[in-house]
C-alpha cells in the first residue's frame, strides 16, 4: 500500500515539474485541474483497494 502511495506522489511531482518547466499559467491551471481529477480517481482507487 505504501508503494502505491509513493508511486502516486512520484507521478504528482513529475506533473508539477513539467508544469514548472513550461512556466505557462494557462497550462499550469490545466495541469492543476487534471491533478484534482486524478486525485478524485485516486480516492476511488483507494476505496477499491481498501474494499479488497
Amino acid at each position: 500500500m505504501t508503494i502505491i502511495f509513493l508511486s502516486i506522489l512520484f507521478s504528482i511531482f513529475c506533473i508539477l515539474y513539467v508544469a514548472l518547466m513550461f512556466m505557462d499559467l494557462q497550462l499550469l491551471v490545466i495541469k492543476l485541474e487534471s491533478l484534482l481529477l486524478r486525485r478524485g480517481l485516486f480516492f476511488l482507487l483507494r476505496q477499491m483497494v481498501g474494499g479488497k
